[in-house]
């Protein structure tokens, strides 16, 4: 989950009911491997409709749009029109929801690319700085993707992705991280800069794109664990299992 001091949590997690048949070996084993009785599936299908009564996104001091995914396959896109999206149900299969679940940067400058996911996009930095001029906003902040270092810079400072799951999937050996933010008030750039001074230059550079608000980046590892399946909590005598996908490559959640 994704969760800023206020207001409340927003969704971090894109296992929907109706995407799952899209990913049949890596979510329906989850599902049914993690859930194999009736009832206990229902309470997966309960987390699933909690999560249609999550927002998707946040704007953290009129300057910071904070998403799971990413931005959009059209241009002109308003907070207005996320405003007025139905937000109680399932995620369709294209649209504004779909792409703040799915969505990723592109190195490119411009441009939309076909997603690596098979579903929303990837998206150039023309398109960050456009939805960002065109809503009054800073800078983006999204997870949603593994990064070796917790946490990557893109778009010329404009956008970062965050990732707080250090030794994803217990074997991609990646750091975790985590963001803080602190406002100012406007001419206060004495403030900001030694809010920012014990970080590496780009996130120095990074806060300049910033009005009011300055931020930091702490990076952490992880912490070794005996490994554990869910199927051998559920059973501990279960042995292997042809459901074991830990080999499966992980891109983030």
């Amino acid at each position: 989950m994704t969760s800023v001091a206020n207001p409340s949590s927003s969704i971090g997690f894109h296992i929907v009911l109706n995407l799952i048949p899209s990913f049949p070996l890596r979510y329906q084993l989850f599902c049914f491997t993690s859930y194999p009785t009736p009832s206990l599936f229902l309470r997966y299908q309960l987390f699933c409709f909690t999560f249609c009564h999550l927002p998707l996104c946040h704007v953290l001091a009129d300057e910071v749009f904070i998403v799971h995914g990413g931005l959009f396959s059209k241009d002109n896109v308003k907070l207005s029109d996320i405003e007025g999206e139905d937000r109680i149900r399932e995620p369709p299969e294209a649209g504004l929801l779909v792409d703040m679940l799915w969505s990723d940067p592109h190195p490119a400058p411009s441009g939309r690319f076909p997603s690596k996911r098979g579903v929303g996009c990837q998206f150039g930095a023309s398109v960050t700085k456009n939805f960002l001029e065109g809503n009054n906003l800073s800078m983006v902040v999204r997870s949603h993707e593994m990064k070796e270092n917790g946490y990557e810079i893109e778009h010329n400072g404009r956008l970062m992705t965050i990732f707080s799951a250090p030794n994803y999937c217990d074997q991609m050996k990646n750091q975790g991280a985590f963001i803080r933010y602190k406002k100012f008030a406007k001419d206060d750039d004495k403030g900001r800069t030694e809010f920012a001074k014990d970080q590496l230059a780009s996130i120095k550079e990074c806060n300049k794109n910033l009005r009011e608000l300055a931020f930091k980046v702490t990076k952490f590892h992880w912490v070794d664990h005996p490994p554990r399946r869910s199927y051998e909590i559920r059973e501990p005598d279960a042995g292997e299992h042809d459901g074991d996908v830990r080999g499966t490559p992980c891109l983030g959640i």
